[in-house]
Formats: structure tokens, sequence, C-alpha cells
């Protein structure tokens, strides 16, 4: 059954796989087939994943190769595996400290590994999202309460972040774009921003805007570069710089206006070029600055 599997997985019979998986794994717990099996199940999950559940019962899966010792020890490559693929699991499910605590352990045990740079990406943005939402704890904490602490919290977890994403970018950098695959450019382009926005969540905005500056003449030919020009505005509005934020403003027109159709086709983004047209004419009339 489980060479069964890994052949309809090869295949790209991903139900088929897994119906498989399932199988061996039910009909063969405590033998090693069925062990070996549980990783691919995992993964298989995940692929297919519709619901919630389905990456519940990933999880589960993988649950069993790390916390049972007769299976799998550490320096095996089904424990470090199972301990990357969880961690990407839980930032999938938005399980923020468990996603630290799980891709902290993977990076930790195994420092060399080829996934390190997805998950320390991946790390950083668990640290990015549970920042977001202790400052919206802080906000709501009621008077007298614990939001000054929720706030020290976040600030700090914003920091960290940070870190994390310059980890990124230094190691991206010197190979972009033509040494890195496509995933890895994404990657990149995120980390720029996201380290950027951490100051700026920070309210490091003089910080921040360098770093926007900076990621905006990188991106100045690409669709994602539309968000860091609107960022740039805000950094300028928050610097009370009226004058530079409209400056900035007629900066972004004129890159939309170089971006044609397909720059949009290829891009991830699901704002079309004539809600970018709507959104820079609404700031212009709008007279915020």
């Amino acid at each position: 059954m489980l060479r069964q599997g890994q052949i309809r997985q090869g295949q790209g019979d991903l139900q088929g796989a897994l119906d498989a998986y399932r199988e061996c794994v039910a009909r063969y717990p405590r033998t090693l087939y069925g062990a070996q099996a549980l990783i691919p199940l995992a993964q298989t999950y995940v692929a297919l994943a519709k619901e919630p559940e389905d990456l519940v019962l990933a999880d589960r899966a993988l649950e069993r190769v790390l916390d049972d010792p007769e299976l799998f020890r550490p320096e095996s490559r089904e424990f470090s595996d199972a301990l990357f693929l969880r961690g990407t699991i839980a930032s999938l499910r938005g399980e923020h400290e468990r996603a630290i605590a799980t891709l902290t352990e993977a990076l930790d045990r195994y420092p060399e590994d080829a996934r390190r740079l997805r998950a320390t990406f991946l790390l950083a943005d668990a640290y990015r999202q549970s920042a977001l939402a202790l400052k919206r704890a802080a906000r709501e904490a009621p008077p007298g309460g614990r939001g000054a602490e929720l706030q020290t919290d976040a600030l700090n977890r914003l920091d960290r972040a940070r870190g994390l994403f310059r980890e990124v970018v230094d190691a991206c950098e010197p190979q972009f774009p033509d040494g890195l695959d496509r995933l890895e450019q994404v990657y990149f382009r995120h980390a720029l921003l996201f380290e950027a926005d951490c100051l700026f969540e920070a309210l490091r905005y003089d910080e921040a805007l360098k770093l926007y500056q900076a990621a905006g003449g990188m991106l100045a030919d690409r669709v994602e570069g539309l968000p860091v020009h609107v960022q740039i505005i805000n950094c300028q509005v928050f610097l009370g710089r009226m004058r530079e934020a409209r400056a900035a403003l007629t900066r972004a027109r004129i890159q939309l206006e170089r971006l044609d159709d397909a720059r949009f086709a290829e891009s991830f983004s699901q704002e079309s070029k004539a809600h970018w047209q709507r959104y820079f004419d609404w700031l212009d009339k709008a007279e915020l600055f």
C-alpha cells in the first residue's frame, strides 16, 4: 500500500495516494511501512485541504511521528520532515503560538536544513501576526487592565519578526532575481515589505519609510510595488510631511500607468488596475494631505 501511494502521488493522483496511505496506516499501524506512510499521508492531506478538518487530520498523522520515540528518532529524515511540516500546518491554521514553538524547534534542531528559508519566513510571519493580535487586545483592554503589558509584548514580537524577515532578505538579496526560484522570490519580496511593516506597526515611521523606499525601487516594475507606495504615503503623513506625501502619490500613479495588464495577470494580487486607479483617484480628491 505504501508503494501504491507513492506511485499515485508521483502521478499526481493525490486522492488515490491519500486513500492508499490511509489504508496502509490502518492495516499496518505498528510496522515500518505504516510508520513511513504517515509523512506522505499528512502531505496529501495538506495538498488536498478544502476544509479545516483536513489540516487537523494531517497534524494528527505528524503527531504520531513526533510523539512516539519507537517510530523515529530526532536525527531521522522522517522526524525532521514531520517537524517542518507541522510548523507549516500551524501557520496555515493561524495557530501563531504553536507555529512559533514548532518552527523554532525545527530551526534549532536542523540549522543547515534546505527548508530553513521557508521556515524562517513562516516563523517571522507568526511573530508578526501574533504581535498584531496583541496590539488589538491592548486597544480593547479596559482602563487599568493589561493594555500596557500587551503593548510591550507586541512591540517585542514585532522586533523579533523584523529581525527574522531581515535574515530572509539577507539570504536572498545576493541571489535576486536569477538565483532564486519563483517561490523564493515571493519570500524575498514579502520579507522586504513585512520587515518595513513591523517598523510601521511599531510607530517607527522614519525607519519604515527608508525600507519602503528601498522596496519600492526594487519592485518598480511589479504590481507588488503599489501597496508599498501606499505605505510610503502613510509614513509621510504620520511624519507630518504632506508635500512629500502628495509627491509619493504622484509617483504611485506613474508606476501604475507603466504596469500593463500582463503584469497584473502574473501577479498574486487580487486587485485590478482599475481598482488601483479608483483608489489613487480617491486619495487625490479626499484632501487627506
